[in-house]
């Protein structure tokens, strides 16, 4: 019973540890925004937007080609692969 205790209580303090560094990332990323002027603010939020924009364009292509992968690739075809079961039967039958 001990040992579980003992996990449990290590889990909390781990789980506390992240909660205070989340804390500590937070407050300095306020900080540094009040630093900058509103322009900054603008112009950082747009580049942001356009990172975004950039980044959901390349994933959308990456999965049409993934797809376009998927379906052109067949596991079953003669040029590709052998014939799963050469001579022998699925019941263990010759033919």
């Amino acid at each position: 019973m001990g040992i579980l205790k003992d996990f449990v209580q290590r889990l909390k303090e781990k789980k506390a540890r992240e909660q205070d560094y989340s804390d500590d990332l937070a407050i300095q990323k306020r900080v540094a925004e009040k630093q900058k002027n509103a322009n900054e603010r603008e112009l950082e939020s747009y580049y942001e937007e356009m990172r975004q924009k950039n980044i959901k364009n390349q994933l959308s292509k990456l999965r049409k080609q993934k797809t376009q992968e998927m379906w052109g690739s067949n596991l079953f075809s003669a040029k590709n692969n052998k014939f799963m079961f050469k001579d022998k039967c699925f019941l263990g039958r010759y033919y």
